[in-house]
């Protein structure tokens, strides 16, 4: 076999090579990958399975624990206590006396609680029975659970297999001690675990199980029928399902009354999405199978014609294009002339491009100087005439705009200059503001507290103005009419520092964003920038910090050095 391969050809052994060395990198990855991607998958339907049986579980015990409060709330109404100890002459007196206060009691609190079926009372009385409503002692003394019930103070839930009836059972305690009165409650079975028949969109099932291990209650979906083997009914043993490795399989424990929730679903319905995913898988593996062959045939080649290839690519220089090389790792003759070739297009290509770009550089220095000279210029007297014809038509409003807006970039920029003096940094943000006011019909209100002595110092130019755009779009404008905003501008000196506020009574930012508005992960590019230009400039102590709290607001905070006019050079 390795005399078969060295026989082979130079180029098939190439073509071997490169395929084995891709595609079992590729085949490995692609297992690696759809592993994961089933343990994701199945992890995460677990976890949704987990969280919605315990949402359940825990809203199904707040209802029963309802129904208990009833039951109490009956076992202590001193009427019906009364009702049940007094003593009665005749069978109109205790009918009377049913009529104008149990019947009414029981009425009502069925009209407040629709998914109770029945209360009934069982006592060892010597009355005429009501039938589902006043029954003998004698119907439930033989039950299993009486002794259980006759000895608690508290509500027992019983569930009766034999007529299919969930109930709460609560013994009457303030009543004489010769009596014995039980109080059952009977709930609508169907309507108190409904909920858990729309958990999930299609193939599941439901599994209640009490403290005994007996079944209370089973529900499966019915395009559960195509997941289980040939003559297998939905009805057979659901007990068994819980074990098969084919279903996904998650409980909670009802600690209040012991009862366990089981919640389960097929695990091909889980893993339905991972289909498309190893179609991918073999799509990719098949690209690149393909993509090996093409490198592989273009590999030997380029090493079988070296000579061949080195000719065009000095026919290519002959015609001026510089770009084209030719590599060779052989220690040959041909492979010193192809590396000697290669290094000296590359130089001549270099040289080519350095006095290339250095012409490009210089012809897009000299239009900038050129537009620097025009456009501003240009930019100013226009919006100067359109404010001066508003004014002459009568329309001053229409002019003030303009007015506005020309004094903003004006100061922005600044005569191509990058430090301005903080006077002329506000008059640029108030400008902005003023703009803004008009574009939101003055529906924010703005205070400013500025300190005059500030005024001469310099700083960095548009230092502020992003700070204060942020503050309207993402702090006032989220507002949407709640309360009416209110922006404050905030200049002092501190100490050796110029420190600038700039606050809003928006919504605040969320401390997930909060971590980041400062990093490259941040959408916020002016803020960004601005942090990096101050830190660049003085220092990383000075720069942005903001502060915020939910509905209440946020803060940013731009500190930097004083530094006078005289300490840097700025033409006016």
């Amino acid at each position: 076999m390795l005399d078969f391969f060295r026989n082979l050809k130079f180029r098939t052994k190439l073509f071997i090579i490169c395929l084995m060395i891709s595609l079992i990198p590729t085949l490995i990855l692609g297992s690696f990958c759809y592993s994961q991607l089933r343990t994701l998958l199945t992890e995460r339907e677990r976890t949704a399975l987990r969280d919605s049986i315990i949402q359940e579980s825990i809203t199904i015990s707040s209802q029963l624990d309802s129904y208990e409060t009833i039951s109490e709330y009956i076992v202590w109404d001193s009427n019906l206590i009364d009702v049940l100890s007094r003593k009665y002459d005749t069978n109109s007196q205790m009918h009377r006396a049913y009529t104008q206060t149990v019947e009414p009691f029981f009425s009502t609190l069925k009209h407040l609680s629709p998914d109770i079926n029945e209360i009934v009372i069982y006592t060892d009385l010597e009355i005429y029975p009501r039938s589902g409503v006043l029954e003998p002692l004698s119907r439930i003394a033989e039950c299993s659970w009486y002794s259980e019930v006759s000895a608690r103070t508290k509500p027992l839930w019983i569930y009766s297999g034999e007529d299919d009836k969930l109930f709460v059972i609560h013994r009457f305690i303030d009543i004489p001690s010769n009596l014995s009165a039980y109080i059952q409650v009977c709930i609508n079975y169907e309507n108190l675990f409904s909920r858990l028949k729309s958990l999930f969109s299609e193939a599941y099932g439901i599994l209640l199980l009490d403290d005994d291990g007996n079944m209370l209650w089973n529900f499966q979906t019915s395009d559960m029928e195509a997941f289980y083997t040939s003559g297998e009914q939905l009805s057979t043993d659901p007990l068994s399902r819980l074990t098969r490795s084919d279903f996904i399989v998650e409980s909670t424990l009802d600690q209040a009354n012991g009862w366990t929730y089981y919640v389960y679903r097929p695990t091909s319905v889980v893993l339905e999405s991972t289909y498309t995913t190893i179609l991918a898988i073999l799509f990719i593996v098949i690209f690149c199978v393909f993509l090996v062959v093409l490198l592989s045939y273009w590999l030997s080649s380029s090493l079988v014609r070296p000579l061949e290839n080195l000719a065009a690519n000095m026919n290519q220089v002959s015609q001026g294009n510089y770009e084209i090389a030719v590599s060779y790792r052989s220690q040959d003759e041909v492979g010193q002339l192809i590396r000697s070739f290669t290094e000296m297009v590359q130089k001549l290509n270099h040289l080519i491009n350095e006095t290339l770009q250095a012409k490009i550089i210089r012809q897009k220095l000299e239009f900038r100087a050129l537009q620097a000279q025009i456009n501003p210029h240009f930019l100013y007297n226009t919006l100067s005439l359109i404010n001066s014809q508003a004014i002459i038509a009568g329309h001053p409003k229409i002019g003030l705009p303009a007015r506005y807006l020309a004094s903003f970039y004006r100061t922005s920029l600044n005569k191509g200059k990058d430090l301005i003096t903080v006077k002329d940094e506000l008059t640029n943000i108030q400008a902005y503001i003023n703009i803004q006011l008009i574009m939101h019909s003055d529906s924010f209100d703005v205070v400013y507290h500025i300190q005059d002595e500030i005024l001469s110092f310099i700083m960095p130019n548009l230092m502020l103005q992003p700070l204060v755009e942020n503050a309207i779009l993402h702090g006032i404008d989220s507002l949407n009419g709640a309360r009416r905003g209110l922006l404050k501008i905030t200049a002092k000196a501190s100490g050796d520092t110029l420190v600038f506020t700039i606050s809003d009574n928006g919504l605040g930012i969320p401390q997930s964003k909060l971590a980041i508005l400062l990093t490259e992960k941040s959408n916020s590019y002016g803020i960004e920038n601005v942090n990096t230009r101050a830190r660049l400039q003085y220092g990383s102590r000075f720069g942005l910090r903001y502060d915020t709290q939910i509905d209440s607001g946020t803060t940013v905070t731009l500190t930097i050095p004083k530094q006078d006019a005289s300490d840097a050079e700025l033409i006016p």
